[in-house]
Order: C-alpha cells, then sequence, then structure tokens
C-alpha cells in the first residue's frame, strides 16, 4: 500500500517545494505519472478518436484527455521533483539547469543530424531517431533525481 500512499501525498503536496522526497517517493510518482498517461493514450486512441470520426490513434484526432492529465500532473511532479533534489543535497533551481542541459543537447544533435549529408541522414535516421538523443540528453537530469539523498540534518530537510 505504500504506492497509494506516496500518490496521495503527491497530490497533498500538489504546490509544496519545501522539504524532501525520498527515491522511492519520486519514482513511484513518476511510474503512476507513467501508467495514467499511457492508459489516457490508450482511451483516447481507442475509444475518444474514433468517437470523434477519426480513425483510432490517428495523430489528427488530438489529445484532448492526455494533454488535460499533464496540465494536471505537471506542477506535483515538478514540486516532487524539486523535493527529490533537496533530498540529495541540491537546490531546486538545479532542476531547470538540468533540463536546460538536456533540451540543449537535443538542439545540438539535431544541428549535427542536419549538417551531415543527406544521404548518410536517411540511412542513419534508419537506426538511430531522435528520441534516442532525447532519452541521451535526459541522462543528467535522471543522474541526479537517482542519487542517494543526504542523511538530515542538511540545508533542505524538514524542521519538524
Amino acid at each position: 500500500m505504500k504506492f497509494f500512499r506516496i500518490i496521495a501525498d503527491g497530490f497533498r503536496k500538489y504546490a509544496k517545494f519545501r522539504g524532501t522526497a525520498g527515491r522511492s517517493d519520486f519514482w513511484l510518482w513518476f511510474l503512476f505519472v507513467a501508467i495514467v498517461l499511457g492508459i489516457a493514450t490508450i482511451v483516447e486512441g481507442l475509444v475518444i478518436a474514433p468517437a470523434r470520426g477519426f480513425l483510432p490513434f490517428d495523430h489528427e484526432a488530438g489529445r484532448p484527455l492526455f494533454w488535460t492529465l499533464v496540465a494536471l500532473l505537471a506542477l506535483p511532479t515538478i514540486t516532487s521533483a524539486v523535493r527529490r533534489f533537496h533530498d540529495s543535497g541540491k537546490s531546486g533551481w538545479w532542476l531547470p539547469l538540468t533540463i536546460a542541459i538536456s533540451v540543449g543537447w537535443i538542439f545540438v544533435m539535431t544541428w549535427l543530424l542536419r549538417a551531415l549529408p543527406q544521404g548518410l541522414v536517411a540511412s542513419v535516421g534508419n537506426y538511430v531517431s531522435l528520441e534516442l538523443f532525447y532519452f541521451a540528453g535526459l541522462l543528467p537530469l535522471a543522474y541526479f533525481l537517482a542519487k542517494r539523498g543526504k542523511k538530515p540534518p542538511h540545508r533542505y530537510s524538514e524542521t519538524v
């Protein structure tokens, strides 16, 4: 039942940037968000798109349920990540920094791919997609979020 307690705790601390979140707290919240968004994608593809007159999983059908859930779950996910950074002894401002590094990595790799000859890009595109570069760009963020927490007391630990 720890999973459900962590989900309830994530909603209870919806906009709370202070304090800490352990590794299991953050990653179970992340798993919950991934499951919810995965289910939303399947429901939209199989139910909502055909109900709106589109083929199942047609990209032109839009994704209103998915984007509504993203908007609702974005703030608690960000606050959970900030509290996770606090648990590892880092400022929450490391979160936008690592995201900027990740996004920068994607732009650099896209630019490098465009600089290659077109025939080479087409042949490389069959084996390597931009999603691979995207996930590689997220490695700095994943490192900080998976890092072992510091033992309290530290400057981000809550005082009771």
